[in-house]
């Protein structure tokens, strides 16, 4: 008992991270400036990644183009359709294990929740969740499968939590021997800042606690893997782009106020001080009134500025901003704008290629990051034996999936077949669990064309056979077929008489006297053994050495 309940501590049940609203940082977008972004990346870089953090959090939640090329690197994951394959589908631990994580899936209220959190570490550095799970009652699915406990749910640890300040060793002079070192720590580089009972983060060094692997799942879904987190990940590569375009849009706003709107222009007597101080008070009163009172003798002109240029300008530039965030994000341009690329240029599929060998780099980091931080706890606490399975979000492409059938068709054609070892490989690429189809059983009698089907097509292969190795046409044995089949069924069942094959010789020769006319009798036996078998042989010999000159008799 002491033993479960030393378990059962060990299983978290309850959140333990929570920031309240009131506690989160405000928004930094407002007043971004180069100098303040500099500053954020700096202190970023020394472990407080709490400004930073905070823009990134702003050009997702603000910035319409980063937000909508996120949205379509996360999709082309969590839209497709799961498959959890076993690790080996010949052990029955394995498929046990396979099905009691398919059940863990369906017990979680928010399991695509969970996985869109851990996706957003393909921009930022690195997404931590809590996993929580809770007893299976009795009578539940899971209750069916013998699972003790089960996944209840994911709790996102939001990212003003995360600590990249190290901590401060113990200072000792004494050399510690490499045997008696303490063990590594996991994620030995990420804390988490404590919070109160109100949801307040207490922004303390020392009060920061280190990761467990029991509780907290920790994903990394970028290339940046030998960068240290508090550097900031692929999102810090779009950073200086969304800056710009957005200031780029304050600017093009400003200029389209000031020069956008037709401005009047007045005309009067120059000399005339008392006339232009006039149209100067008509002015300041225009802007409040919406008109002019001048007399007949001054003329109003309203000009406008061509803004053509200076609104094509603003777009070619936001443009370019665009196009190298969605090279970060989702490695190619052409899913986020329209853009001849001429004739025949390949640039489409060149850059659908590269779509895809992201799409699945994500799904193999996912699935390798769950499957070994969550699968395998599950496994371990409900005491089960299997390995971990391996999860497979949809597959290839449908062109390369057609690629692949085709190539599978090919090998068939050709009397090959994958090994079974490469099963587990095919199911992956295709997304899809497949495998080797048992032939068919024979249907029964009764549901037979014909009574003698089974034993029709036997005896055409038997009369190819004999036509081919005689070098005569197969039509020639047709009216004989009904004999061969009657023959082959009485030496099967070892009631073949002498009159049997006496009436088999007769009537052949009577029907094919060409064929009898061209052949010895003794390589007619031999024939009979190669095409229907050990057991008409041994009948046709012995009846032949009896009476060696039937046939002859016969054809007389």
């Amino acid at each position: 008992m002491n033993l479960l309940q030393a378990i059962a501590n060990l299983i978290p049940t309850a959140r333990k991270a929570r920031v309240h609203l009131s506690y989160e940082p405000a928004n930094l977008s407002a007043n971004a400036t180069v100098s303040a972004v500099q500053a954020a990346i700096r202190a970023a870089e020394a472990g407080d990644t709490r400004n930073l953090f905070t823009y990134y959090r702003d050009l997702i939640a603000g910035g319409s183009h980063v937000q909508a090329e996120f949205n379509k690197r996360k999709l082309a994951i969590i839209a497709q359709p799961l498959s959890i394959l076993p690790a080996d589908k010949s052990k029955p631990e394995d498929l046990r294990a396979a099905a009691a994580v398919t059940q863990m899936i369906r017990d979680c209220e928010n399991w695509n929740d969970g996985l869109i959190h851990l996706l957003d570490s393909c921009l930022w550095p690195v997404a931590v969740s809590e996993k929580i799970f809770r007893p299976v009652a009795r009578g539940d699915a899971a209750d069916a499968l013998g699972l003790r406990y089960t996944l209840h749910r994911f709790e996102p640890i939001n990212p003003v939590l995360l600590c990249f300040r190290p901590k401060t060793p113990a200072v000792s002079n004494a050399p510690t021997p490499a045997e008696t070192a303490p063990p590594a720590e996991w994620e030995p580089d990420i804390r988490l800042y404590a919070t109160d009972s109100s949801g307040r983060v207490i922004y303390s060094y020392t009060e920061a606690y280190p990761l467990e692997p029991d509780r907290h799942i920790v994903h990394r879904g970028h290339l940046l893997t030998g960068l240290r987190d508090c550097f900031g990940g692929p999102m810090r590569a779009i950073l200086f782009w969304w800056l710009v375009s957005t200031l780029a849009r304050d600017w093009f706003a400003r200029a389209m106020e000031r020069y956008g709107v037709p401005f009047p222009v007045g005309h009067t007597d120059s000399k005339n001080q008392e006339a232009i101080t006039f149209l100067q008070e008509a002015f300041s009163l225009a802007s409040k009134i919406g008109g002019l009172v001048v007399d007949h003798d001054t003329q109003i002109e309203l000009k406008e500025i061509a803004i053509s240029g200076l609104a094509d300008a603003h777009e070619k530039f936001l443009n370019v901003c665009n196009r190298e965030i969605s090279k970060i994000i989702v490695g190619q341009t052409l899913s986020a704008e329209a853009a001849p690329t001429g004739l025949g240029s390949g640039t489409a599929s060149l850059q659908a290629a590269v779509r895809e060998d992201i799409r699945m780099f994500d799904q193999l980091k996912l699935g390798e990051t769950i499957a070994k931080q969550l699968f395998t706890q599950f496994l371990r606490i409900n005491g089960l034996r299997g390995a971990a399975p391996k999860p497979v979000w949809g597959g290839l492409s449908d062109e390369d999936a057609k690629t692949l059938a085709e190539l599978l068709e090919i090998l068939s054609r050709a009397g090959l077949e994958p090994a079974d070892e490469s099963i587990p490989v095919i199911n992956e690429r295709l997304g899809l669990v497949i495998q080797r189809r048992v032939p068919a059983a024979p249907p029964s009698p009764s549901f037979s064309p014909a009574p003698q089907s089974t034993t029709a097509l036997r005896t055409l292969a038997a009369q190819n056979a004999i036509a081919q190795s005689l070098g005569v046409p197969s039509s020639w044995l047709n009216p004989i077929q009904d004999f061969l089949a009657d023959l082959q069924t009485k030496a099967a069942d070892h009631s073949l008489s002498d009159q049997d094959l006496l009436d088999f010789l007769s009537a052949a020769t009577r029907k094919i006297p060409e064929l009898f006319d061209r052949m010895d009798h003794d390589d007619l036996a031999r024939l009979l053994e190669a095409a229907m078998g050990q057991s008409i042989l041994d009948e046709v010999r012995r009846q032949v050495r009896k009476n060696p000159d039937v046939a002859i008799r016969s054809g007389s």
